[in-house]
């Protein structure tokens, strides 16, 4: 089984082709969306915990980084303002500090992908909240302000 990117799975499927022997089964799940679906039996804490552990560890760079969350309208209101509360106190910055809960994204290219995305959005989303932004370390860091 393999999680990554649509050219290494290509590689490794060509590879696992052309040696001798019996066939390897290979699993390779490339550029899935990670999606929750919240109902009104969940418990609200437990959500925003999974949600922000889920979105913002390893700045948001993998493959199982939350991407779509679905929740139900009678608690999606409370649960919004308990997103929100949960990301106010999140901190931006150097990983390399215990106090640190989002650090930057990988390189240049990361950033201009999530600057173009950021775009698109505005364009057919709404923005419900930004973690606040500090004087940070040279770094990639995503800053999606809006306006």
């Amino acid at each position: 089984m393999f999680t990554g990117s649509t050219d290494t799975a290509r590689l490794i499927q060509q590879t696992l082709a052309n040696r001798s022997g019996p066939l390897v089964p290979f699993i390779a799940e490339t550029g899935g969306q990670n999606v929750m679906i919240v109902d009104s039996s969940a418990l609200p804490e437990q959500v925003v915990a999974d949600v922000l552990l889920s979105s913002f560890n390893s700045a948001g760079q993998r493959c199982s980084a939350l991407r779509v969350l679905f929740v139900q309208e009678e608690i999606a209101d409370g649960l919004i303002e308990m997103l929100q509360g949960a990301m106010a106190e999140l901190t931006v910055g150097d990983p390399s500090l215990l106090a640190t809960d989002v650090g930057p994204v990988i390189d240049a290219d990361a950033l201009r992908m999530l600057k173009n995305h950021l775009v698109k959005m505005q364009n057919e989303a709404t923005v419900l909240y930004q973690v606040p932004m500090k004087t940070l370390p040279p770094g990639h860091f995503f800053c999606a302000r809006i306006g």
